[in-house]
């Protein structure tokens, strides 16, 4: 399943923490805002780890999930590409 995370987050060794842990996980769509395509439970386990790296007294996370029919109806508008993840076997 498809997960957008975004995040508020002012404290610069933190921000990049989050920016890196995620980068590991999805594709960054912009500065602050990441497209992770996983099973629910590691969507769970990103969560967790990043819990304990932000203040949630002053920091934001935002964890979206984007079902199938959602994903397949998204528009960009302005430059770039939409960003889907096709399914793949290695072999």
């Amino acid at each position: 399943m498809t997960f957008v995370f975004a995040y508020d987050i002012s404290e610069d060794k933190t921000r990049a923490r989050v920016s890196r842990t995620l980068e590991r996980f999805g594709i960054r769509v912009q500065k602050s805002f990441f497209q992770v395509n996983a099973p629910r439970d590691l969507i769970d386990r990103i969560r967790d780890s990043l819990l304990m790296v932000i203040d949630k007294k002053t920091d934001r996370l935002f964890i979206y999930p984007v079902c199938e029919d959602c994903s397949g109806k998204a528009k960009l508008i302005g430059t770039g590409n939409l960003l889907i993840e096709e399914p793949f076997i290695i072999l």
